[in-house]
């Protein structure tokens, strides 16, 4: 068994069950919302299938890491396996340079999503093509790296983007209900 490639694919396994399970929770948490942040709430959804294409592309690359060459698929099948994954990854990119062109650069979650974009998915590719044969980033070696890296990348900002859009809005939500319950009521008297 490939330890190191078993262990970076469990740890984007790992991330791609967040990816999915805070990705749907924020579909259901927004709903309210989703005229406002429509861009989002697609990106939502796109997240989703995102997780899920890397999720069962992971299931197969772990299965092959584990039983090798007696495993049912040979190695050529996993490009095609990992091709929904990587058109998964494509039209995310996308999409979010539409959401940071839309917002203009002013909107916190258009800058999260570009610097985790620049961060998790072109600085690895970047390093992969500028050193293919480090063993660090060697498919055969350790596994997919890059996918993890995206996949890590996108649970980090599901959890920023749920901090962001559900429990700050539900806290500002509760801290106005509050402030209208503490205040005493106001009696206006009008002369007859």
């Amino acid at each position: 068994m490939n330890s190191s490639a078993f262990i970076v694919t469990f740890i984007g396994t790992i991330a791609s069950v967040f990816v999915i399970s805070t990705n749907a929770f924020l579909l259901y948490a927004t709903r309210k919302k989703k005229h406002d942040i429509v861009l989002f709430y697609f990106r939502f959804h796109v997240d989703v299938v995102f997780g899920m294409s890397y999720f069962l592309y992971s299931f197969f690359i772990l299965g092959f890491t584990i039983y090798e060459s007696s495993f049912f698929m040979s190695n050529s099948y996993f490009f095609w396996l990992g091709l929904p994954f990587s058109n998964a990854s494509a039209a995310r990119t996308f999409l979010v340079l539409i959401i940071v062109l839309d917002r203009l650069l002013a909107n916190r979650l258009a800058l999260l999503d570009a610097f985790l974009i620049f961060f998790f998915d072109f600085v690895p590719s970047f390093l992969a093509n500028q050193f293919p044969n480090s063993p660090l980033i060697a498919y055969t070696s350790t596994g997919p790296v890059t996918a993890m890296l995206k996949q890590v990348g996108r649970a980090i900002e599901s959890f920023i983007v749920v901090e962001i859009l559900v429990r700050r809005n539900s806290k500002v939500e509760e801290s106005r209900r509050s402030k209208k319950s503490s205040q005493p009521p106001v009696v206006t008297i009008s002369k007859h």
